[in-house]
C-alpha cells in the first residue's frame, strides 16, 4: 500500500533508515520526494523552519515545567523527611517502639525511594531536552503524526486522518480517498512495535472511527470508550474544551499569488456532543498548535475517565507507608500535634 505501507514496514522506510543513520534528516527528504510525486513543489524551507521554532520553544517548556514541577515535590518530601525526623525523636523520647519501628523501616525507606525516583525522572527530563534541542520538527513528531502531517501539507493528497487516544497511546486512522478499501488505523504504540522492533503490521481493515464511532460521539459521546462507565463522561461533559478524537481534511487551494497551496480543516469532537471546525491555510505552526492543543486535551479526558473508572487511584509505597503509620492508634494526635499533615 503505497506510500503508507512503504513508510511502515519497508527497509528503507525513514523510521528505519533513522535508526541506523541518525545523522541525516529522512523524513523530509522522504516527504520532498511524495510532494514531487504527487506534481507538487518542496516543502517551502520558511514552514519547516517556523515548526523547528515551535518545538524548540515546546520542548524548553516542557522540560522546564517537568523539572520545576519536580523540585518543588522534592523540597516537599524534604520537608516531610524533617518532620519525619521530629515525629522520630518523639517516638524515641516516649519509648514508643511500634512507632519508631513504622518510620525507620518503613516510613523512611519509601520516602527516599520517592526521591531517588524523582531525581531519576528530572534527570530524563533534562536527557530528553538535550537530545531534542535542535532537532527538526519532523524528528521530533510522533511516527504516526508525522505520517499525518504528510497528508496536511500536501505531500499526499489523496489521504485524510482522524485520531485519538486510547491506553495504547495515540491512535491515527488515515482514510484513502480514491479507495475506501485502503483505510487502516494504527496506535503509535504499534508504530514503536514495528519500527524498533520489527513486528509486522497488519492491513486491510478501516478502522470505522472516522464514521461509525465519530457520528455516535456528536449524540453518544461515551461510545467511543464502551469498556468505560457513562457516568464519568456525565461527570466530565462541562468541560466543552475536552476533546475525544479531531480528524483533518486537506483540500487544494489556488492562492492570490496563483500557486497552488493547501487547506487544512481540523474537526474536534468535544465531550458535550458538540463539533468544532477550524481552517488553516499556510499556517504550519497554528495547525502545529491545535494538533499538539488536540493531543494533550484526548491524553487528559483519557487519564481523567480511566481514573475515575478505577474508582480510587492506586498509592504509592510513600503514600501507602504513610497511610498505615497514620492508622495506628495515637498517630493522628501526634501528628497533628507536630504538624504534620501529609508528606
Amino acid at each position: 500500500m503505497w506510500p503508507i505501507g512503504y513508510i511502515m514496514d519497508n527497509s528503507y522506510s525513514p523510521f528505519r533508515i533513522e535508526r541506523e543513520l541518525p545523522s541525516m534528516n529522512w523524513r523530509d527528504a522522504f516527504e520532498d520526494l511524495l510532494a514531487l510525486e504527487a506534481g507538487r513543489p518542496m516543502i517551502r524551507e520558511e514552514y519547516r523552519q517556523a515548526e523547528a521554532e515551535f518545538y524548540s520553544r515546546y520542548n524548553f517548556k516542557h522540560a522546564n515545567y517537568m523539572i520545576s514541577s519536580i523540585n518543588s515535590l522534592l523540597l516537599d518530601r524534604q520537608k516531610s523527611r524533617t518532620k519525619a525526623q521530629v515525629l522520630l525523636k518523639a517516638a524515641e523520647e516516649k519509648g514508643d517502639v511500634e512507632a519508631k519501628d513504622n518510620l525507620t523501616q518503613r516510613l523512611f525507606p519509601a520516602l527516599k525511594t520517592d526521591e531517588e525516583r524523582l531525581i531519576t525522572e528530572a534527570q530524563r527530563a533534562r536527557d530528553i531536552f538535550e537530545v531534542n534541542t535542535g532537532a527538526p520538527a519532523s524528528k521530533l513528531k510522533p511516527r504516526g503524526q508525522w505520517m499525518a502531517s504528510l497528508m496536511s501539507s500536501g505531500a499526499l493528497p489523496d489521504w485524510n486522518w482522524s485520531a485519538v487516544i486510547t491506553s495504547d497511546g495515540p491512535v491515527v486512522v488515515f482514510d484513502k480517498l480514491s479507495d475506501s478499501g485502503a483505510g487502516f488505523s494504527t496506535s503509535e504504540l504499534e508504530l514503536i512495535e514495528g519500527c524498533e522492533q520489527g513486528q509486522p503490521h497488519k492491513f486491510g481493515t478501516p478502522c470505522p472511527l472516522p464514521t461509525v464511532a465519530m457520528r455516535a460521539a456528536i449524540e453518544h459521546p461515551y461510545v467511543l470508550a464502551p469498556d468505560m462507565p457513562e457516568d464519568p463522561f456525565r461527570s466530565l461533559r462541562a468541560s466543552k474544551s475536552s476533546i475525544l478524537g479531531h480528524g483533518a481534511v486537506t483540500e487544494q487551494i489556488k492562492l492570490r499569488d496563483g500557486s497552488i497551496g493547501f487547506k487544512t480543516i481540523i474537526t474536534n469532537y468535544l465531550v458535550n456532543g458538540a463539533t468544532v471546525k477550524k481552517e488553516f491555510t499556510g499556517e504550519p505552526v497554528k495547525l502545529l498548535e491545535e494538533i499538539e492543543h488536540a493531543r494533550l486535551s484526548m491524553t487528559s479526558m483519557r487519564v481523567a475517565v480511566e481514573t475515575l473508572s478505577a474508582g480510587s487511584p492506586t498509592l504509592s509505597p510513600l503514600e501507602q507507608a504513610l497511610k498505615e503509620w497514620m492508622n495506628r492508634p495515637g498517630a493522628k494526635a501526634l501528628a497533628q500535634q507536630e504538624d504534620w499533615a501529609s508528606p
